[in-house]
């Protein structure tokens, strides 16, 4: 675990302990934004970073201490969390960025006269880059739709090097996408995000109201600001009152709604399941 990571989940322990659970879900929504700020305008590596640290927030943000807050502290880090995950920095930016890397990284190879000596090519470095410029603009292009229309981009017929440079974004095949060339690792961030704002807008109206409310659209504007919307289907998150209860969930990396049935620990893209509030974890 990351120090800062595991420092923020002491520091919840403590808190929670002592009976703090304002301070407790308060620290995991400083870790989202201390996650989210290492990520800013950077590649694909800062964006990793940021997630470690960000998840570590999302972990200490639990719903047995949501259930204890007051309206106003409910409320006031629900708000947080929306703009949080409005200000976030994009994915399409961050690829953008990791294409400005990779090609400096190819760059500094080929300024070695000898860098074909390990490298399992017969192409010129400049067909490796127009390649690699290629490869990283169609995948640039295919995450800046939405989730449920991205297809991925292939290698096929591109050379051995070519294949091993761009490989982790690559899809494995026409049903398989990558996770880091779909995204969904960072959709399931934003996911889990606008989940845990909502549990957190939930129990506002419901410390205010003695009852949940009978759909999502009664917490804004007061609460949240618009009805949050699940990356993975772009429509709202769904959400079903049962009795004194409720199930909030997304429908997960397949886009099918599986009735709350949460996906397992580290599913892959396209795996059944839902991403269920409370339940599901970075």
């Amino acid at each position: 675990m990351d120090p800062l990571a595991r420092i923020l989940s002491t520091e919840a322990d403590v808190y929670v302990a002592r009976g703090d659970y304002a301070r407790a879900v308060s620290n995991g929504v400083d870790g989202v934004r201390w996650g989210t700020d290492l990520a800013r305008d950077g590649d694909i590596l800062a964006l990793e970073n940021g997630l470690l640290i960000e998840g570590s927030g999302f972990n200490n943000i639990k719903r047995s201490s949501i259930d204890r807050l007051d309206v106003r502290s409910a409320q006031a880090l629900a708000l947080r969390l929306e703009i949080l995950d409005a200000c976030r920095f994009s994915y399409t930016r961050t690829l953008q960025n990791e294409k400005i890397t990779g090609l400096k990284r190819l760059e500094m190879i080929f300024k070695f006269q000898d860098w074909r000596k390990n490298l399992p090519t017969t192409q010129s470095s400049a067909q490796i880059i127009t390649t690699y410029e290629r490869l990283m603009n169609e995948t640039i292009i295919d995450v800046a739709l939405p989730y449920p229309r991205r297809r991925g981009v292939s290698v096929d017929g591109a050379d051995a090097l070519s294949k091993v440079i761009f490989g982790t974004l690559a899809r494995q095949d026409a049903t398989h996408l990558s996770t880091m060339g779909s995204g969904s690792f960072y959709e399931n961030l934003r996911a889990i995000s606008r989940l845990d704002a909502t549990m957190l807008a939930l129990r506002a109206f419901k410390a205010e109201h003695g009852k949940y409310p009978m759909t999502l659209s009664e917490l804004t504007p007061t609460i949240l600001r618009r009805v949050p919307v699940d990356p993975f289907s772009d429509k709202p998150l769904r959400y079903k009152l049962k009795a004194i209860e409720y199930s909030l969930y997304s429908v997960g990396y397949d886009g099918v709604d599986d009735g709350g049935k949460a996906l397992p620990k580290r599913a892959k893209p396209n795996a059944k399941g839902d991403i269920v509030a409370g339940v599901n974890t970075p």
